[in-house]
């Protein structure tokens, strides 16, 4: 089955580590969990997930390491002053193909937040 590119990608935040880590395609919504085309490979499930509540800072550009932990600090800060707690890990999420120009590009470093009142 063909999908077009959907957006966003969401992934782990990139850190030094090299643990693997988790990249979230959101599919389409005329299509159902049932309908989706089965893994090829054990390294990939499908399954639905829901972020709940997050916060977020939007960023342009590539999303570099470099750049998505110094987002993810900004964020972190902006959580902190906000006294709100943040649960799991940092998330960056795309929203544009590999050959967009970076003045045009749209990210967002994300991570999910308990007490968001």
């Amino acid at each position: 089955m063909k999908i077009s590119m959907t957006a966003p990608v969401i992934s782990d935040c990139p850190s030094s580590n090299k643990k693997p880590y988790e990249i979230l395609f959101v599919m389409p919504k005329e299509h159902s969990l049932e309908d989706l085309p089965k893994a090829n490979t054990e390294l990939i499930s499908i399954e639905k997930e829901s972020l709940g509540e997050v916060a977020v800072l939007v960023f342009g550009g590539w999303a570099t390491e470099t750049r998505s932990l110094n987002y993810q600090k900004k964020l972190l800060a902006f959580i902190n002053k906000q006294s709100l707690k943040y649960k799991g890990s940092f998330m960056i999420a795309q929203y544009n193909s590999p050959w967009a120009l970076p003045p045009f590009r749209k990210n967002e470093a994300m991570v999910r937040i308990l007490n968001a009142s």
